[in-house]
């Protein structure tokens, strides 16, 4: 999986098929950072 769009891909699926599973009756409040960097290329963001 060195290709980033592969794995931006699988970051949201993740998440996106157990939100599926919750009830449309369900409140559900999700939180978090999704604006976030994925790989390990962190020098090349400094």
């Amino acid at each position: 999986m060195t290709n980033s769009k592969t794995v931006k891909d699988i970051f949201y699926e993740d998440p996106h098929a157990l939100l599926a599973t919750v009830p449309k009756v369900d409140k559900l409040i999700v939180l978090g950072d999704f604006n976030t960097r994925v790989g390990t290329e962190y020098a090349a963001w400094q």
